[in-house]
């Protein structure tokens, strides 16, 4: 593999273009990212231009679905947190409602047992 040197002295690096005529089309650069040698040549050949009528097109497309997964990413996170909030609540709401249904049965429990103490004195006394 050659080693190309740009003009301040670093080696070039390879990068691509996303403009509309070289869309994926890759070039030798500078590293530097204020350097005035910023491009040095072209690595790959030039596109026929069918595919430079595709690519913009194609990127467009690319750029849309990656923001659509985005805007699905964070729908997913804010339903995941929506969901842990609720269940959280029906939680509370089922510890609540355990709660009462044990102060109910307790109360009537003591309830019953003087009823009965009740009615069997009474019964006693008849």
């Amino acid at each position: 593999m050659v080693t190309i040197i740009c003009f301040c002295g670093n080696n070039f690096v390879l990068r691509t273009s996303w403009t509309p005529l070289n869309s994926g089309r890759r070039f030798y650069a500078c590293p530097l990212p204020d350097s005035k040698c910023r491009f040095l040549g072209w690595f790959d050949p030039p596109m026929c231009d069918r595919a430079k009528a595709i690519i913009p097109g194609l990127l467009k497309s690319m750029n849309n679905l990656k923001l659509s997964v985005k805007e699905l990413e964070d729908e997913i996170q804010n339903l995941r947190f929506y969901l842990k909030k609720t269940v959280k609540e029906l939680e509370d709401e089922v510890c609540k409602l355990k709660f009462y249904l044990w102060c109910r049965w307790i109360f009537f429990s003591c309830f019953l047992d003087v009823e009965l103490v009740i009615r069997v004195k009474f019964y006693l006394w008849c």
